[in-house]
């Protein structure tokens, strides 16, 4: 009898060891996610964007340090499981948010990957202007830098808006 509760304890203890490995590997995939390389492609791509000057007029290839074949647009309120269906990716590398009149939410794919993505609206410090709902290939993709100055409620802040030049 006390060989079968020494069992029946052992196996408990592993299971308890194995739920608790279990949830604390869950718990740090989830909370790393955001340190995808996709993510820190777009990170890459902001820093580079915030150094360029009114009127300049750069190739999206030329600012982009990763390599991408397909530029997706999406304007506000395009559902995450829409998204994941045009990009044929899974929705949980998307941004959830689903923006707000303004937002453009850019993802670069490279041979049907995620490579990088982000977003820039009125109210960051970058935006875009571009065709939105559609795939744009990486030919030679031209924008025009704007920098524009918006009225925040206690200040004011420059916001650089990429126009794609058709």
């Amino acid at each position: 009898m006390k060989d079968i509760l020494k069992i029946i304890k052992w196996y408990i203890i592993t299971i308890v060891i194995f739920l608790i490995t279990a949830i604390i590997g869950i718990f740090l995939y989830f909370r790393y996610l955001d340190n995808r390389p996709f993510v820190q492609n777009g990170q890459a791509v902001i820093s580079i964007i915030e150094n360029l000057e009114d009127g300049q007029i750069v190739f999206l290839d030329d600012i982009t340090p990763f390599d991408w074949d397909l530029l997706h647009a999406f304007g506000p309120y395009t559902p995450p499981s829409r998204k994941a269906e045009t990009l044929g990716i899974s929705e949980r590398y998307l941004f959830q948010d689903v923006g707000n009149e303004g937002t453009v939410f850019i993802y670069f794919l490279y041979e049907e990957r995620l490579v990088a993505r982000m977003f820039g609206s009125s109210w960051s410090r970058y935006s875009f202007r571009v065709p939105l709902g559609i795939t744009m290939p990486e030919d030679e993709l031209e924008f025009v830098v704007e920098i524009i100055e918006r009225e925040l409620s206690d200040s004011t802040r420059e916001v650089r808006v990429l126009s794609l030049i058709e």
